[in-house]
């Protein structure tokens, strides 16, 4: 089976709008509003490049969060299970 992005990924974000890749999070958050804050890091120790900052309420991270674990059950029945455990620096960091 091909590696392909899913269509409805697609259809929402066309291939030719711009991406960037991600492998660092931290998370802030305040009474109403939650920060994520997206980087890359190019190897372990090294600085972070930062991508994107996302603002949104706390009622919007539940949808994220709920969304996020339909996409990590749908890609572990296509590719099979992820792994559980982490390098604690590839930890999203949460900042309250």
């Amino acid at each position: 089976m091909p590696d392909e992005a899913p269509n409805e990924a697609a259809r929402h974000w066309p291939h030719d709008r711009e991406r960037s890749y991600a492998n660092h999070l931290e998370i802030a958050f305040a009474l109403s509003e939650v920060e994520l804050c997206f980087s890359q890091e190019a190897g372990s120790g090294s600085d972070l490049e930062a991508r994107h900052w996302v603002l949104t309420s706390p009622t919007n991270l539940v949808h994220f969060g709920q969304a996020i674990s339909r996409t990590i059950a749908s890609y572990e029945g296509r590719f099979g299970r992820l792994p559980e455990s982490y390098d604690a620096a590839d930890m999203p960091v949460v900042k309250q």
